[in-house]
């Protein structure tokens, strides 16, 4: 049991780290949900275990589920941008397995669902205790996006179909995600096929109108030539 506790807790305070800037996005899309966590960092080099033992980030392997393996592993990717470095960390998941990811550890009572008509996320109580002191004054964010029909959500805001929670260190300890999909995509509202005739006769109606009242008015004007 004290295994397990170590794996987490030398994962969360790895990925939070001091003086980052981290934003956590989720993809659902079908069976399978895409986790992908960004970090924008001042250096590749942290002592993210709270001591003076430093961690070389570009050496360090990430795992999605307490099970490290070659299957767990994130899939990682540090790009340099100007004197800042941007890591980036991706996982796909399938929805069942989802309910075990160590991402859903960030928060003191996570709660999953996964049914046959939706998938259910509220996460409670906040982060774990200590980690909003890892946090920049800008905060993390959080996000999911879905082409599914959201039956319900507590989203700070929503920029299409992706909606978006902002945790910032004075609100660290108390914020909650609420957010439950139907496993449904959204209808995009097509012509049924008696709106179509219905359509295709004013236009036809229109055109054919038109046409007559053009050679009317020609042979009116024709008459009055001769």
């Amino acid at each position: 049991m004290k295994k397990k506790k170590t794996i987490i807790t030398i994962l969360i305070l790895a990925l939070f780290m001091t003086g980052c800037t981290p934003k956590y996005q989720m993809t659902i899309d079908g069976e399978k949900i895409r986790e992908k966590v960004t970090f924008t960092l001042d250096s590749l080099k942290t002592n993210s275990q709270g001591d003076d033992h430093e961690t070389d980030i570009e050496n360090t392997s990430y795992y999605a589920y307490k099970e490290q393996t070659e299957a767990t592993l994130y899939q990682k990717k540090i790009v340099k941008s100007g004197d800042k470095n941007i890591l980036t960390l991706t996982y796909d998941h399938d929805v069942e397995n989802f309910k075990n990811a160590l991402a859903l550890q960030y928060f003191k009572y996570p709660v999953y669902v996964n049914t046959k008509d939706y998938i259910f996320i509220k996460l409670q109580g906040g982060l774990l205790k200590g980690m909003e002191n890892r946090l920049t004054s800008e905060g993390a964010e959080v996000s999911i996006t879905t082409d599914n029909r959201v039956l319900q959500n507590n989203a700070d805001r929503v920029d299409g179909n992706t909606y978006i929670w902002k945790i910032t260190k004075y609100n660290a300890q108390t914020k909650e995600i609420l957010f439950q999909a139907s496993k449904i995509t959204k209808q995009v509202s097509t012509p049924s096929k008696g709106n179509s005739i219905i359509l295709l006769v004013l236009v036809v109606g229109i055109a054919g109108g038109t046409t007559f009242l053009l050679w009317y008015f020609g042979q009116k004007f024709i008459q009055r030539r001769l």
